[in-house]
């Protein structure tokens, strides 16, 4: 409450793709993401934009279209917050 009310914030993530775990195939990161979402109403997936992530692009449409299919909405930090 202190926090929030000092316009502080935080969200953390509750699902992943495991694109820094050692996923080394699209099929491995779309299945880690299921495997993390489980049926949680809302989820924020860790998924990192580096160079050397090439993969974690190339799986982003499959883990959207997913996440669609089984009825998730996406907003933007601020419309959470």
């Amino acid at each position: 409450m202190y926090l929030r009310q000092n316009g502080i914030v935080s969200l953390d993530w509750n699902s992943l793709s495991k694109d820094a775990e050692g996923a080394h195939t699209k099929e491995m990161l779309l299945q880690s993401v299921i495997d993390t979402v489980g049926n949680k109403q809302s989820v924020v997936i860790l998924m990192h934009d580096a160079a050397d992530k090439i993969l974690t692009y190339e799986t982003l449409p499959s883990v959207i279209q997913y996440l669609r299919d089984n009825g998730y909405s996406f907003k933007t930090i601020y419309d959470i917050l």
